[in-house]
């Protein structure tokens, strides 16, 4: 009985959650906007459906650029929830998105290989870059006992403009 109604309290904390934040992301639009009920209509619909020329039809180009764009952010939060659940805490992963998109981009582009093992070979560059990355953090607390939360989030920004100064510098 007590599983039921811990599942049952994790459900409705989520939904209370996803209520509160559009709730909230209402009232700013109703603040903001000339047109509020149009603008909600583009925010909530919009991604899924299609309406040009007064048609609408569910539109699955628009819906596949929403996962797209949902997939980076999905893995990045369970790539910190499995830290979390190890009691680690490193913060490192939002320069770590954007060093692997950059060192998965540029073996892509620079490495010749099989089609098949491009994708593949792609995504582990990134992946042994990013794991290098995080070990900054973890080798500065133990060797020099600095906290693992500010020396990751400095390093964030420290990889963003390493990354800025390549693409602006190097490959613009």
């Amino acid at each position: 009985m007590r599983d039921k109604r811990m599942v049952l309290f994790g459900f409705v904390r989520g939904a209370a959650a996803i209520a509160l934040a559009l709730a909230v992301g209402t009232i700013f639009i109703f603040l903001s906007s000339d047109e509020p009920f149009t603008a909600l209509k583009y925010l909530l619909i919009g991604p899924f459906v299609s309406f040009h020329g007064g048609v609408t039809a569910f539109n699955t180009q628009n819906f596949y650029q929403v996962l797209a764009a949902m997939i980076p952010t999905i893995f990045t939060g369970l790539a910190v929830c499995v830290m979390f659940s190890a009691n680690q805490f490193n913060l490192a992963a939002e320069g770590c998105v954007l060093v692997g998109g950059f060192v998965g981009a540029l073996v892509g582009i620079y490495v010749n290989m099989a089609t098949g093992w491009h994708a593949v070979i792609c995504v582990l560059a990134a992946t042994v870059v990013c794991g290098l990355i995080m070990l900054i953090p973890s080798i500065l607390k133990v060797k020099l006992g600095a906290s693992e939360m500010v020396t990751s989030l400095m390093l964030n920004f420290v990889l963003l403009y390493i990354v800025l100064h390549f693409l602006n510098y190097h490959f613009a």
